[in-house]
């Protein structure tokens, strides 16, 4: 039964929460891992430096993100100098010596530094091959860890890199099943109370399904994705494997959750393999999301999985939003997404009968905070399970599966250089200021503060005055509301076709000796309407009566004409949707292009308004003695 969650822990779970929390970081204190952020070990200096250094974490990123595109020596020594400059000695100590010869033997140079950034790479990758797979899960199943498989790779651009990720995702299935099969015992984090899970689990990602995924057309999209995820379940079935969905940008999340809704509403998985999806905490909208996927449970009386994380996106789409004046989709600050972590794990653990939470996090009081409230309700802990990345919180790991709590490892496989973007987003939560396992790592934070309850900061005061001329925003079709309106819109103006346009010359419509007709170009026997065709005589008179009126408009005060001209951006806006629709029909573009257009236009009406006031402003020129000059246009 669903209840709403409270808004603040009452004091007896806070300090069990507490309490709880203390242990496991006593056990992680007892047992140090080493790890990227270990205060010995090869990386950091790289972290010290990135952490201290904002602007060189940026170039170093860059510089991580782009290596994989560079294929010659003098292209990496050129972008190393580019990008980070004499801080590219933090890089590789050799590099002290070898950029000043780098002209005249980049190889010195080049070959230490792919190796340093694979290497790099290589703490947070499990492997590049099958075989590497197989290893890294049978060693953690003797440490009594579970394993979930990530193939790195995501965003295929063509048919053939979709085929290659689809056979790719066959045969880890192939492959991983057939070592099982081999090995006679699970291991204890794929036992529960009441029988084994699948001990083969895979995450997939959408985006690297087809190259057909456009938020825009969701139904098109998950026609396509469909074609490609089917094999994957039908095999996940044959082998008894658990498929996840993986949460990707934003811009993706309805469609993802609109894909995993409607294949496991067909007849074919509608009770098999077993499968789940994951949610992010980061997101304003998570706890709707959450609401929502478990009255969909419910209804089809489907039990399924959810993976709750923070979210890795968090720069990416604050960065997008912002630049496109967009809504900021993620909560801005940490400790808004901890708290709302917090508030999903007990919503998730007060629906366990048909949702089996899995708790995404390296937060020692985030993880502690859902133990506690599943020792509340009299919940079995492995009814639920732990999950943390490959290369990370090793400690935090052991010390969860010596207090009894299952754990199941993340663990991304492929070559190396092309994860790069996979690696990126790791050193961006590494280095993050507020990230947990930084401020642990550090020493600078108090235990109590590691774990206090998350205390989001007060709302803001309203925002100052916006600038005179601000661009109107685009309008984001991953919003089905949008999409809804648009597609209104289109049969509104349909409906409204094949009508006839003469010219119009001093405010009177004219009859035209000619018709000229103007077709849809994506459907020629669709006519959006007739134009009537000036004679040069027409011409000349409209020249006239536009001669005539200039007078009028040239002695109306700039304030006047620029109000003129709001006006008609407020008209556009509030049309902007009809306007659209009719750009799609009769220039045969698609939604986000015609959409652009219209913002074009309201932008060149505001702009110009503001600029016809500064412009109409007096302004003093120059002075000489006794004299003061103004300049009006």
């Amino acid at each position: 039964m669903q209840t709403q969650s409270p808004v603040l822990p009452d004091s007896t779970l806070e300090t069990r929460i507490r309490s709880l929390g203390g242990d496991l970081l006593d056990r992680m204190a007892a047992h140090p891992a080493p790890g990227i952020l270990s205060k010995s070990g090869a990386y950091a200096r790289l972290m010290e430096w990135s952490m201290r250094d904002p602007a060189f974490k940026a170039q170093l990123f860059r510089f991580v993100d782009v290596l994989p595109t560079l294929h010659s020596s003098a292209e990496i020594v050129r972008h190393l100098q580019e990008y980070l400059g004499d801080h590219a000695v933090v890089l590789h100590p050799a590099l002290k010596a070898g950029l000043g010869a780098a002209s005249f033997a980049p190889a010195l140079v080049a070959k230490p530094v792919k190796a340093q950034v694979t290497d790099l790479a290589r703490q947070f990758v499990a492997g590049e091959t099958a075989e590497d797979l197989v290893k890294r899960l049978r060693a953690n199943a003797k440490r009594g860890i579970a394993s979930t498989i990530d193939l790195l790779g995501e965003t295929v651009v063509n048919e053939a890199e979709a085929d290659c990720f689809l056979q790719r995702n066959l045969d880890v299935l192939n492959t991983v099943s057939a070592a099982f099969a081999r090995d006679a015992e699970s291991c204890f984090s794929d036992e529960t109370a009441t029988g084994p899970l699948p001990r083969l689990n895979l995450s997939v990602k959408m985006s690297a399904l087809t190259p057909d995924v456009n938020p825009a057309d969701p139904d098109r999209s998950i026609a396509a994705l469909k074609t490609r995820l089917r094999p994957i379940l039908r095999r996940a079935i044959e082998v008894g494997a658990f498929i996840n969905f993986d949460m990707e940008s934003y811009k993706l999340k309805d469609l993802t959750f609109a894909l995993f809704q409607s294949i496991l509403e067909e007849a074919e998985f509608a009770t098999q393999p077993a499968m789940g999806i994951a949610l992010q905490a980061y997101l304003r909208s998570a706890e709707d999301d959450l609401n929502s996927l478990i009255r969909w449970a419910r209804l089809r009386r489907r039990p399924i999985t959810v993976r709750l994380v923070k979210g890795a996106y968090w720069d990416y789409e604050t960065i997008i939003a912002q630049q496109r004046d967009w809504p900021v989709p993620v909560w801005t600050h940490k400790a808004e997404s901890d708290a709302c972590f917090e508030r999903l794990s007990l919503l998730l653990l007060q629906n366990i009968d048909i949702i089996t939470p899995a708790f995404a996090s390296h937060n020692v009081r985030s993880c502690a905070h859902a133990i506690s409230q599943a020792d509340k309700l009299g919940i079995d802990p492995r009814a639920y399970e732990f999950q943390a990345l490959y290369g990370m919180a090793d400690d935090f790991k052991a010390a969860l599966v010596a207090t009894g709590h299952r754990v199941r490892e993340y663990c991304p496989v492929g070559e190396l250089l092309p994860g790069m973007a996979y690696l990126v987003r790791r050193l961006l939560e590494n280095t993050s200021n507020e990230g947990f396992l930084r401020s642990a790592a550090s020493g600078e934070t108090s235990r109590d503060h590691l774990l206090a309850a998350p205390r989001p900061p007060a709302p803001k005061s309203a925002p100052g005055p916006a600038p005179e001329f601000r661009n109107v925003p685009n309008s984001d079709f991953s919003q089905a509301a949008l999409r809804s309106d648009l597609s209104a819109s289109l049969q509104r103006v349909r409906a409204k076709l094949g009508r006839d346009h003469p010219a119009i010359v001093g405010g009177k419509a004219l009859k035209p000796s000619e018709w000229i007709t103007s077709v849809n170009p994506a459907q020629p026997t669709e006519i959006i309407g007739r134009w009537g065709r000036a004679t040069p005589a027409e011409a000349d008179n409209a020249i006239a009566a536009a001669t005539a009126a200039y007078p009028k408009w040239r002695d109306t005060p700039a304030n006047n004409r620029a109000a003129l001209l709001e006006r008609v951006a407020d008209l556009m806006v509030a049309r902007r949707h009809d306007l659209s629709a009719l750009i799609i029909l009769e220039a045969g573009k698609p939604w986000p292009e015609a959409d652009a257009d219209v913002s074009e236009a309201i932008d060149f009406c505001r702009f110009y308004a503001t600029e016809m006031r500064a412009l109409a402003q007096p302004r003093l020129t120059q002075n000489v003695s006794g004299e003061r000059n103004t300049l009006q246009w």
